[in-house]
């Protein structure tokens, strides 16, 4: 955004993959200072290209992903389940739904699982939906607190991928890492 790429190109599409999302509100908000200390070089706030350009698709959820999401905005958060890495999801994915899911409203999961997918990428809604229907895991079979999940599973998606993880953001090492970052783009504008 500081090198006026998405400027240039307003359509232009950017999604943040094998990544947590817990940075983003942070960062956003230093580049918003940022801006705003250099008298508002950039036409649209980060915010509002974050909103007009940008998503993001967490390696697989952590609770911290989840607890971000309506900063984030929660049409900007996909599902990924990293497979067929180590720390990915699979074989255990349902399991690890049903843990991260568990009291989330059924929308948000929605959005989260599949329909974020489909509007950001501009996909064929009506064919993946039959797709869903007919592969897919039932709301129901995902979502509230009355499945259960074997504690060894959830232990071992927990050890695998650091699904209880908490991570702590560091302001001030944005802070550097904002400023640095703005003079290279600023240079290339």
């Amino acid at each position: 955004m500081w090198s006026g790429v998405f400027d240039r190109f307003p359509a232009l599409r950017v999604v943040f993959v094998e990544i947590r999302s817990y940075w983003i509100p942070p960062t956003l908000d230093a580049l918003t200072r940022k801006n705003e200390e250099a008298g508002g070089i950039l036409k649209l706030t980060p915010w509002e290209y974050w909103e007009r350009n940008c998503a993001v698709t967490p390696t697989f959820m952590r609770l911290t992903d989840l607890d971000v999401r309506e900063n984030v905005g929660i049409d900007k958060v996909m599902f990924g389940s990293d497979h067929p890495h180590a720390e990915g999801t699979w074989p255990n994915t349902e399991d690890f739904l049903r843990l991260v899911l568990d009291d989330i409203p059924e929308g948000d999961a929605r959005a989260i699982l599949g329909s974020n997918a489909i509007d950001f990428y501009h996909l064929d809604r009506a064919y993946l939906e039959g797709l869903g229907a007919k592969y897919g895991p039932k709301p129901a079979e995902i979502l509230g607190q009355a499945h259960t999940v074997d504690p060894g599973v959830a232990e071992h998606l927990n050890n695998r991928n650091g699904l209880n993880k908490k991570v702590s953001y560091e302001d001030q090492r944005t802070e550097d890492a904002v400023v640095e970052d703005v003079v290279k783009a600023l240079a290339q504008r």
